[in-house]
């Protein structure tokens, strides 16, 4: 009775749910932080650390070593330099020696780490822990250890905390904090769904500097439908003792245009592998084809052209056959056959939100020569170029990352939505297009806004795959930026949209870069225009070297630098130029320099980002 009582009087006061003045919300929607997205590093306060009695017993031990803080546990946030030794069998057994035997002197917390992901690339190993407090997970805790391939230290940070004291008891049941995280919604809520459990949450404390405070809070997804029909996601985190909002961030971001709430990332169930059918060699005289279609390979301003339409599935004689890469295909049928092409394949599947269909055609076919055929009469050229657009970002993709599997299935890929809106999302199980108007074309036809759509798919699954979960909305748009204009190396993205004005752009990345912390303004995209503008920069810094570049953004990839929360923009960007630097290091020591630091260390430094010195 206690606990409903209080939650009726929380409620009354509902309207002050955003006034508490350690909060920082992000902008005028829902999106709601706890941190402050403009904030730097105290350089007098990162002096003092460096000259801690702990900080100089480490590097009199183990030689040139630099860090930065995190200035509410005092210990390294990331601390990188020679490589040190250190005995064990596996990467894991490495890593807790490690912990147990280097780092005594900055008191962590052994008995509550867990074992959070564990990952190798060509590099380095990377191993991961979260903290536990009292049989819950304590939020955004990280402790990591990176490893050369020789077994050697080369990097470490101590996102763990010694301090943490509150009652794991929580006032409100989930079904008020289901109540609670909904406030300040006016869409129509179809779902909520309360997390099993409960987190602790550390906070940096506004009364207390250089501290935190600890919340026991539930994690709770809001989900919802706008006006337009568009999904929205609000995953919240409701303090389980009085019901306040700390945290929450709508998973639905936009393409950049006009603002609206249009992309969405969503959970949905994970794929499984489209298998493409394997073609034996066959001998001549069977039937073979090759499937064509008019297309625009960039944008509706540019002429259209002629292309083989790829690793289309479909059926000859009632038996299943795949194209390849080239768009042909030579069966084990002979004599004369009917062949049903469908606009789908091993990367894709079409469907006209109008019809709710796959365009398809139905031929006949025979032996008497290759049988050319074209989608020009079945499918129209938005579908075909959305096909085309799909299957050439998916190859640029493993051609960057060839290991990863995350997105090797059929990806439905839904175009000609109405009611029109100059938008397209990604929902975690398809893609999706509007249909075109007087002023903008049909963005499935825009072939660096399709890269940007798949984009958010390639970050999100790799994270998956990875044991990580992609959180930071401006890393994940600048991220897709950086998928959409890799593969064309064009700094304009989405020009071509608009058939008012053929020279406008969504985002360009050759004018006057955005810094940070000057140009941060809490919404996703242009937050992320730094980031993306950093690795940009480091492209042209490179002598316009977009695969050495795209080979350091796949190697730091595995950071995991989008795991930071909204409003730590300033750390995963920091982060990011770390990761960058260890990428192109070529003898496990950063200290002495890398191949490229310099045109890196340039680049980042035009938006903001830079590594503090040892010699603050």
């Amino acid at each position: 009775m206690k606990k409903q009582l209080l939650f009726i009087a929380l409620l009354a006061f509902s309207a002050n749910l955003f006034a508490q003045s350690d909060v920082f919300s992000q902008d005028t929607r829902l999106n709601k932080t706890y941190l402050d997205s403009k904030r730097e590093l105290d350089k007098t306060y990162q002096y003092e650390l460096l000259q801690s009695e702990s900080w100089q017993n480490f590097i009199q031990e183990n030689g040139n070593w630099f860090a930065w803080f995190n200035e509410e546990n005092g210990k390294p946030h990331r601390a990188y330099g020679q490589p040190i030794a250190v005995s064990g069998s596996t990467p894991e057994s490495k890593a807790m020696n490690f912990i147990t035997g280097k780092l005594s002197d900055f008191n962590i917390p052994v008995g509550e780490l867990r074992l959070s992901n564990v990952n190798k690339n060509e590099k380095m190993h990377y191993i991961n822990y979260f903290q536990e407090y009292n049989g819950l997970k304590v939020m955004n805790s990280n402790l990591t250890i990176r490893l050369s391939n020789a077994g050697d230290v080369i990097m470490w940070g101590a996102d763990v905390y010694n301090d943490i004291s509150l009652a794991t008891d929580p006032q409100l049941d989930a079904n008020q904090a289901g109540v609670s995280a909904a406030f300040g919604i006016t869409t129509p809520i179809e779902n909520t769904v309360v997390k099993p459990g409960l987190v602790v949450l550390p906070i940096p404390d506004a009364l207390h500097p250089k501290q935190n405070k600890y919340r026991l809070v539930y994690e709770v997804n809001v989900h919802t439908t706008a006006s337009n029909g568009i999904p929205a996601n609000w995953y919240t985190l409701v303090d389980a003792v009085n019901g306040e909002i700390l945290y929450r961030h709508n998973e639905v971001y936009t393409c950049g245009i006009k603002h609206n709430h249009s992309e969405v990332c969503l959970p949905g169930d994970k794929k499984t592998a489209q298998d493409k059918i394997v073609q034996s060699k066959i001998a001549a005289a069977n039937i073979e084809i090759a499937v064509q279609g008019t297309v625009y390979p960039t944008d509706p301003a540019d002429p259209t052209t002629v292309v083989n339409l790829a690793n289309i599935d479909l059926t000859v004689g009632g038996s299943n056959y795949s194209l390849d890469g080239n768009g042909y295909v030579m069966t084990s049928e002979t004599g004369t056959a009917t062949a049903v092409i469908p606009l789908e394949g091993a990367w894709c599947k079409i469907i006209n939100d109008g019809s709710s269909s796959t365009p398809s055609m139905t031929v006949s076919v025979n032996d008497a020569g290759l049988n050319t055929l074209s989608m020009d009469g079945d499918a129209n050229i938005i579908e075909r170029s959305a096909y085309n657009n799909v299957n050439v970002i998916h190859d640029y993709m493993k051609s960057v990352l060839p290991s990863f599997t995350g997105m090797d299935w059929k990806l439905p890929t839904n175009v000609e939505i109405t009611p029109h809106a100059c938008n397209a999302f990604y929902n975690g199980t398809s893609i999706n297009f509007y249909t075109d108007n007087v002023d903008c074309y049909s963005l499935a036809q825009v072939n660096d806004v399709v890269f940007h759509e798949y984009g958010h798919g390639i970050n999100y699954e790799f994270y998956a795959d990875n044991g990580m979960s992609f959180q930071n909305g401006a890393m994940g748009e600048g991220y897709a930026d950086v998928w959409g204009y890799a593969e064309l190396e064009d700094p304009l993205l989405g020009d071509g949209h608009n058939p008012m004005d053929l020279t406008a752009v969504i985002r360009r990345y050759d004018i006057e870069p955005k810094v940070y912390p000057n140009d941060i303004i809490n919404e996703v995209h242009a937050d992320g225009e730094i980031i993306a503008g950093a690795w940009w920069d480091t492209y042209v810094n490179l002598g316009n070297d977009m695969p050495t570049m795209m080979n350091l953004f796949a190697i730091a990839y595995l950071g995991g630098q989008a795991t930071n929360p909204d409003g730590a923009e300033g750390q995963a960007y920091t982060e990011v130029l770390l990761d960058c630097l260890l990428a192109d290091d070529t003898d496990a020591d950063i200290s002495n320099g890398t191949p490229n630091d310099a045109a890196i260390v340039e680049a980042f430094k035009l938006h903001g980002i830079t590594l503090i010195s040892n010699a603050v």
